[in-house]
């Protein structure tokens, strides 16, 4: 009964959440942005980022290559819970691109108990809840950083950034010489091929497939040195622009 008042409270939006450093609760009722000004602008900072850089490892180099700090507002002890700055990392910028409070939404229920990952008696272990099995979602429930659809972007974007290729995730776009890293595919057992480098300087790309051993008999399934096959791939590239190249050309300079 008591959990059931409590989901029937957060339907409604009535239920006390706790908040994220960016946000503060209004004595009288109610969701504002935090009124310090510096809070404000590192929380913008890291959309901001994240949006020209387009990856969460990128915008944590960047943050700590300029020496900025991430506002945090730790949950554990009796409330009000203070606010803190902390260095930034992969997990305290994720947390503030994935929670939805940012976009002014109202959310119960983005985590559920999670039994089958308990290794011990001290802390009840919990998973994230997809977006789409939320229990209540309230959208412009309160002023926010970013809109909605910037936030649904934003998460779509992070989940593609994991190269995760039997859901279709491309993966972010990572440094390196290969032309084709992330999308090559072995000819011979069809699985994706990763990318090493060789020579005495690691100058050279190199396309290798590490199947399971049951399924070929040497260490490698097969290995192919990029150079020759990225000149072949740039070859078909330009042939298919050609027709339209002077399209393009004027698109280009327009």
């Amino acid at each position: 009964r008591q959990h059931q008042a409590e989901r029937q409270k957060a339907a409604r939006g009535e239920l006390r959440i706790p908040l994220p450093a960016g946000l503060v609760h209004v004595p009288r009722g109610g969701i504002m942005l935090n009124p310090d000004a510096e809070v404000q602008a590192r929380i913008r900072l890291v959309f901001e980022r994240f949006t020209c850089l387009g990856s969460a490892k990128a915008v944590v180099r960047y943050l700590r290559k300029a020496e900025l700090a991430l506002p945090v507002r730790p949950l554990r002890g009796p409330a009000p819970h203070e606010m803190l700055w902390r260095e930034a990392n992969d997990a305290r910028v994720r947390s503030i691109l994935k929670n939805p409070a940012y976009a002014g939404a109202y959310v119960y229920g983005r985590r559920c108990a999670a039994p089958e990952r308990r290794k011990s008696q001290t802390r009840q272990p919990t998973r994230a809840v997809a977006r789409e099995e939320w229990d209540v979602c309230i959208t412009d429930a309160h002023p926010g950083y970013v809109s909605w659809e910037e936030y649904m972007e934003i998460g779509d974007r992070l989940a593609d950034n994991v190269g995760n290729f039997r859901k279709g995730h491309r993966g972010v776009a990572r440094r390196g010489r290969g032309l084709l890293q992330g999308i090559v595919v072995c000819g011979s057992c069809g699985r994706r091929m990763g990318l090493n480098y060789s020579g005495g300087r690691g100058e050279w790309p190199v396309y290798r497939c590490r199947a399971d051993t049951a399924l070929c008999e040497r260490q490698f399934c097969q290995e192919v040195r990029a150079p020759a096959v990225e000149a072949e791939i740039e070859r078909l590239f330009l042939a298919a622009l050609a027709p339209d190249q002077l399209a393009l050309t004027l698109a280009a300079l327009d």
